[in-house]
């Protein structure tokens, strides 16, 4: 009781799941440990805690994990009694700062004002509001040195999601593909490690040379910040290198309109009717 799980299946697998339980004290998350969350489990709580949202490795590159959040988002809406949905995150780069104390990582935001982080970054584009560093959250946990990020989504109609970072970017600017090429090219370079950044090519296919699901969300952004062009993440599945995109998105006609990898149909349709 107080608990629920929802899964994802296509074709027969299990794709994607998220948990969640009902709990009565918000504030008791700013200081607690990942092994005390079970016992904040109150049946007739009036908050729902997102308490994890897993998306199989070849369906991450998609929109899968935003449906399924999205999905999780009108469950609490429907769920008698509930009036609040909070999560607990984690930080992807933090131990690559080390001089900066847990507070000022978390303050610092690009000039969109989003978290610099990226996965607090993702949901605070989903809407999400970041409230604090719980300190000790996963002590285990070396890339986000064991603290964990207490966030909320708002579900009273009027608080609508954000727009994605970049929606309200500028029109397009660059006109060539080669320039548009090299723009891509150099965003991606930058979320690589620096032994891999001089190997990255125009022609260099997007995941192969090291880019996982987050650093696509990332591409993203960086794409929108500096060209302008808002991306749909299965463009990288279509085009899948710098000079495929900026082909693409400069001389449309001619790609074939079919062109795309099985893994980006499928992630395409992931989820479409949440």
């Amino acid at each position: 009781p107080g608990c629920a799980c929802w899964l994802v299946e296509h074709d027969g697998e299990i794709v994607a799941v998220a948990y969640a339980q009902r709990i009565e004290d918000v504030d008791a998350l700013r200081s607690v440990r990942f092994s005390e969350l079970p016992a904040r489990c109150q049946p007739s709580g009036r908050t729902l805690q997102l308490l994890g949202l897993n998306v199989s490795p070849a369906w991450q590159e998609g929109t899968l994990s935003r449906e399924l959040l999205g999905f999780v988002r009108e469950q609490a809406l429907l769920c008698a009694g509930v009036e609040r949905l909070v999560g607990i995150t984690r930080f992807r780069s933090f131990h690559l700062h080390p001089e900066l104390r847990p507070d000022d990582y978390l303050a610092r935001v690009d000039e969109t004002g989003l978290c610099n982080d990226p996965i607090p970054r993702f949901h605070q584009a989903q809407g999400a509001a970041l409230l604090c560093v719980v300190e000790g959250f996963r002590p285990e946990d070396v890339e986000s040195r064991g603290c964990g990020v207490l966030l909320e989504y708002a579900l009273r109609e009027g608080d609508a999601p954000t727009l994605p970072v970049g929606a309200s970017g500028p029109q397009p600017v660059l006109r060539s593909a080669e320039a548009l090429a090299d723009a891509i090219c150099t965003s991606a370079r930058e979320l690589l490690p620096a032994d891999r950044r001089e190997s990255f090519g125009l022609d260099t296919p997007l995941r192969e040379g090291g880019l996982d699901s987050l650093d696509l969300m990332e591409l993203r952004v960086l794409i929108a910040r500096r060209t302008g062009y808002q991306l749909d993440p299965t463009w990288f599945f279509r085009h899948g290198s710098s000079r495929a995109l900026a082909r693409a998105l400069i001389e449309p006609a001619a790609v074939p309109a079919h062109a795309s990898t099985i893994r980006g149909k499928r992630a395409a349709r992931a989820f479409d009717t949440a």
